[in-house]
């Protein structure tokens, strides 16, 4: 390469950035008041309580079946059903 070819290359590369610089200017328009920064709740601690507030009567079925609650099936008092029977 000579040093004409060198230079060549340098002004192209130069004129390729300044021309990609305007093109990207023009397509990406910069918006300095649209930068402004949502400002968030701070979380309590605490959790809210899903059967008495108002607000997860909504979400929540009231008379839906709870699989926390103990399923008595019958009238049986009998604390060791399969003791001493056979």
């Amino acid at each position: 390469m000579k040093k004409d070819d060198i230079g060549l290359i340098v002004a192209v590369a130069i004129i390729a950035g300044i021309i990609a610089f305007v093109v990207s200017t023009a397509l990406f328009k910069y918006n300095q008041t649209a930068n402004a920064v949502p400002v968030v709740e701070t979380v309590s601690s605490t959790l809210p309580d899903p059967y008495n507030d108002p607000t997860y009567k909504a979400i929540f079925n009231s008379n839906a079946i709870d699989p926390t609650q103990l399923i008595h099936i019958g009238s049986q008092n009998n604390s060791q059903p399969f003791r001493g029977t056979q």
